[in-house]
C-alpha cells in the first residue's frame, strides 16, 4: 500500500520543486522557464485521489487542497518611455470652433456631432493643419518599429465636458492611423502650475514621463513647456466657418437659433483670423525633427516627402 500512496502527487514536493526551479533559473518537469515570465507554481486539482488495491478494492480516498497562486516573480523595471507629445489648438489645428460647434451639440441636441462628420466636415476643411495627417502617420510608423512607445496629446485645454477625447478620435480618423495610436491625454485639469499674469498653464513633460529627456512635444506656446524638449511652430489659425453646420443641427428651431445668436457673440468677440493657411508646411519639418530626436536612422521617404503645392515656398 505504501507504494500505492507514494504515487499520489506531494504538495509539498511540487512546492518546492518550483521554488527550487524558479531561484535556479531553470524548469518545472518540461516546461521552460521563459525570460522575464512569471512563475507560478501548479496547483494540485481538488478532485479525490483513490487508492485501489489489485482486487479492485478501495484502500483509501485521500483529499488533496489546491494550493494558492504564487506570486509572480519581480521584473525588471520598465525602460524609459519614448513619448511624442502633440499640443492642440494652433499646433495640430485650429480648433476653437469646432469645439464650440462640439459644445453645442452636446448641450443643445443631446449628444455630440459623428466623429466621421466632424472629420469631413470641419477637419478636412482646414481645421487640422496640413501635415497633422503625415505627423500622426510618421509617428504610427516610428510605434509598429519599436522606435517609439506612445503619442499623447497635452493640452492646456480642459477635457471636463469629453471635448479632448472626441479630438483624439477625430485626429486619428483623419490620419488614418490604428484607433488608440495616441494612447492618452494630459489636459488643464492635470496642470498644477499656471502663470500668475495670464493664467495659462505650464505644461510639466514630467507629467508625460518621469524621464522626460525620452519625451519631446511639439507645441506653439514654447515659453509654457517645461522640463523637456520642444519643438516650437508657429500659431496655426485658419478659420473654418461652421454657420451652415450650426444650421444643420438637429434640435428644434429654437434651440438653434440660440446657437446661431452664441455664434455671432462669439465672431463679435473674437475676431476670425484673415490669413489664409492652406499653405502652411511646419509640421512636414517636424517629421524630421521628430525622427532625429528619436534616432531613426532611415524614416519612411513616402511620410517625410513634401506635397507638390507646398514644395514650391521653398
Amino acid at each position: 500500500m505504501q507504494q500505492l500512496l507514494d504515487l499520489i502527487p506531494s504538495v509539498e514536493g511540487v512546492a518546492a520543486g518550483a521554488a527550487t526551479a524558479a531561484r535556479q533559473g531553470g524548469s518545472v518537469g518540461d516546461q521552460p522557464q521563459e525570460s522575464r515570465r512569471a512563475l507560478a507554481i501548479p496547483a494540485v486539482p481538488p478532485t479525490p485521489k483513490v487508492v485501489v488495491g489489485p482486487q479492485g478494492e478501495v484502500w483509501g480516498v485521500f483529499r488533496c487542497p489546491t494550493l494558492p497562486p504564487a506570486a509572480p516573480l519581480a521584473l525588471e523595471p520598465p525602460l524609459p518611455r519614448r513619448v511624442l507629445a502633440l499640443d492642440n489648438d494652433e499646433t495640430t489645428g485650429s480648433y476653437q470652433l469646432g469645439s464650440l460647434l462640439f459644445s453645442m451639440y452636446t448641450q443643445l441636441c443631446g449628444t455630440p456631432p459623428s466623429v466621421h462628420y466632424f472629420v469631413e466636415e470641419y477637419l478636412r476643411k482646414g481645421g487640422a493643419r496640413p501635415g497633422t495627417a503625415e505627423l500622426l502617420q510618421h509617428a504610427a510608423h516610428l510605434i509598429r518599429q519599436g522606435v517609439l512607445d506612445e503619442v499623447v496629446i497635452f493640452t492646456a485645454a480642459s477635457n471636463h465636458n469629453g471635448w479632448v477625447d472626441f479630438l483624439r478620435a477625430s485626429l486619428e480618423e483623419f490620419a488614418g492611423v490604428p484607433r488608440g495610436t495616441i494612447s492618452r491625454i494630459i489636459a488643464g485639469e492635470d496642470c498644477r502650475m499656471r502663470d500668475s499674469a495670464t493664467g495659462r498653464a505650464f505644461k510639466d513633460l514630467r507629467l508625460v514621463s518621469q524621464d522626460s529627456s525620452q519625451v519631446l512635444i511639439i507645441d506653439d506656446k514654447p515659453d509654457f513647456v517645461q522640463h523637456g524638449e520642444v519643438v516650437a511652430v508657429g500659431e496655426y489659425r485658419q478659420h473654418v466657418p461652421i454657420d451652415h453646420l450650426v444650421q444643420a443641427m438637429p434640435c428644434s428651431p429654437e434651440r438653434r437659433a440660440f446657437a446661431l445668436e452664441a455664434l455671432r457673440q462669439d465672431q463679435a468677440q473674437f475676431h476670425p483670423c484673415t490669413t489664409d493657411f492652406s499653405r502652411d508646411c511646419e509640421l512636414f519639418y517636424v517629421m524630421q525633427r521628430v525622427s532625429d530626436f528619436f534616432n531613426v536612422s532611415h524614416p519612411p521617404a513616402s511620410v517625410l516627402t513634401l506635397p507638390p503645392r507646398l514644395v514650391e515656398r521653398h
